[in-house]
């Protein structure tokens, strides 16, 4: 079976020092200061020259509700990582055994606050039920015990995970329609060696804000998305073309796919079937 290992992070732009990395086969910790609130995770696969070659599964747990695809050339990028403990699951696609723990420790003195603050409230929960009577002391428990739990909630990381700023709705949407007439009418998703950086670049923003697009504003990858638009290529070519005089592999290949087999897993991942069975569907309708 084929390993995965993490060959570099860096955090908001810098390299993280090796000193702050621990790691073993299976599992790595990583400690980031309050200040480093995004991660970048570069994958290596040394069974492959080139990392467009080989694909990484991976999801942030509390998070993502299932695993998410890249390949090698493009790092696992995360925003806004909460304070507290953060753990990512990285793995070859379908290989349960190449999984990998990252744990992410960001420090931060938020938590510091909040414990002060539960004892401000206690402390003042105690005066009231020397000073008030009986209705008012189980109201003060009552209203104590409630700002307990919007404190406990407000602390709780999990439920501010992956909240970012970095693009408006308004600006997601502008960038979303130029993107859409590009992939229409230049079809850049036919090149198997498109990259985020160069489809950033055609829509004059950055690999950075695209990757924000798609993995906060439409909730999928890079790699999704560009082969949802393989896909329906696929599906426009062999309604056009006599498909008899092509292989599977020759039409995968005119549609942008890199290899047959990451074409098949994509088809069937969208469709629910696969090519073969697509074309015969469509030959007995014909």
């Amino acid at each position: 079976m084929s390993d995965i290992s993490i060959s570099d992070m860096k955090s908001n732009g810098a390299s993280v020092g090796s000193g702050r990395i621990k790691s073993d086969r299976y599992k790595a910790e990583i400690s980031l200061k309050k200040e480093e609130s995004d991660l970048e995770i570069n994958i290596a696969n040394f069974n492959y020259c080139d990392p467009e070659f080989f694909e990484v599964e991976y999801y942030l747990e509390g998070v993502d509700k299932g695993w998410k695809i890249t390949n090698g050339s493009t790092p696992v990028h995360l925003f806004n990582l909460p304070v507290g403990l953060s753990r990512i699951h990285l793995r070859l696609p379908g290989e349960p055994g190449s999984e990998q723990i990252l744990t992410v420790r960001r420090a931060g003195t938020l938590s510091v606050w909040y414990v002060l603050g539960a004892v401000l409230l206690l402390a003042a929960g105690v005066v009231w039920i020397v000073f008030r009577n009986k209705s008012a002391v189980k109201k003060a428990v009552a209203q104590e015990s409630q700002d307990d739990a919007v404190a406990a909630a407000v602390a709780d990381p999990k439920k501010a995970a992956y909240r970012t700023t970095r693009l408006t709705d308004e600006e997601c949407m502008r960038l979303y329609k130029k993107l859409e007439q590009l992939m229409k009418k230049e079809r850049p998703y036919t090149s198997p060696d498109i990259k985020i950086s160069d489809l950033a670049g055609m829509v004059d923003t950055t690999a950075h804000a695209l990757s924000f697009l798609f993995n906060q504003y439409l909730a999928k990858s890079y790699y999704d998305y560009v082969n949802e638009y393989r896909v329906a290529e696929f599906k426009r070519i062999v309604t056009e073309l006599d498909t008899s005089r092509y292989t599977l592999t020759a039409l995968s290949q005119k549609c942008g796919f890199s290899s047959r087999a990451s074409f098949f897993r994509h088809f069937k991942n969208i469709t629910g079937i696969t090519p073969a069975e697509y074309l015969k569907n469509i030959r007995n309708d014909q």
